[in-house]
């Protein structure tokens, strides 16, 4: 989301030159060039496209003059770009220069409240990745963005390829919640924690082997018994009863921890017990 928001600061500041709103009026490709590569210089962003009101690219860069003219007016950041007043975070497309899947970035420059042309900027599969990576800390750990439509934008699975679906059986990736569950990717038990990324309407979906969610687990046991403390898990993952308590608790109790799922939450056949 900081990518997101570095992107719409760059196109705000940009909008509010003057040389800028010039250009577009004037449809000058060549002064447009040199400020998008403003726009893109030292990020990771692939493209900076203008286009004057009606859709029709005005300039580029990297500059491609053979592409100047050509109508950009059915994509739906065009419309979301013109019919808002802030920056329009696309779905993901495939891009009829490039021919790559990209996201597209797009902002009405406006005159008197009327849009004197548009400044995009554009994010590729790979890029996206670059930020992915990091979060990629653990075997048999994958994380996915999906957009509004549930197809995928970027992963790490390199099997999973740009705009192929990402669907989970009776889930709901993109409705704002922040969740963890347990379901069959692809025909392998997974568990699975979705978060919304609000203002481009996406959701990030982590998905782990349970291999890796019990050795978490086994790590924490084992820096336990360093200290000559033994662990007892009480009830199931999704089911536990005060019963499971009573019969896990003894004298030797020196403390019963209870994790709170703040980040997430566990649907379906469950029970827990409360805190008193």
């Amino acid at each position: 989301e900081r990518t997101l928001e570095e992107a719409e600061r760059r196109l705000d500041l940009l909008a509010t030159r003057e040389r800028l709103r010039a250009a577009l009026s004037a449809g000058d490709d060549a002064a447009l060039e040199r400020h998008l590569a403003d726009l893109t210089r030292g990020t990771i962003y692939a493209t900076a496209l203008a286009l004057d009101p009606a859709g029709r690219l005005l300039a580029r860069q990297p500059a491609a003059p053979e592409t100047y003219g050509q109508s950009f007016a059915d994509r739906d950041y065009y419309r979301g770009a013109v019919a808002g007043n802030g920056v329009y975070i696309s779905e993901a497309v495939v891009s009829r220069i490039t021919g790559q899947t990209v996201v597209v970035l797009a902002l009405a420059v406006r005159e008197r409240e009327q849009p004197v042309g548009l400044l995009l900027l554009t994010l590729t599969p790979a890029h996206l990745l670059e930020l992915l990576q990091p979060l990629r800390s653990t075997s048999g750990r994958d994380i996915h963005v999906v957009d509004q439509q549930a197809r995928v934008i970027a992963s790490t699975d390199p099997l999973r390829a740009p705009l192929s679906e990402l669907r989970l059986p009776g889930v709901e990736l993109l409705d704002g919640q922040t969740r963890s569950i347990a379901a069959r990717v692809d025909g392998t038990e997974k568990v699975v924690t979705f978060a919304p990324v609000p203002m481009a309407r996406w959701a990030l979906v982590v998905t782990d082997d349970p291999s890796v969610i019990l050795a978490a687990q086994r790590t924490f046991e084992q820096q336990l018994a360093a200290g000559g403390a033994r662990s007892m898990e009480v009830g199931t993952t999704n089911r536990t009863r005060p019963g499971d308590y009573r019969r896990a608790i003894g004298p030797d109790t020196g403390i019963v921890l209870k994790v709170h799922p703040s980040n997430y939450r566990v649907e379906g056949f469950t029970e827990e017990v409360s805190y008193r």
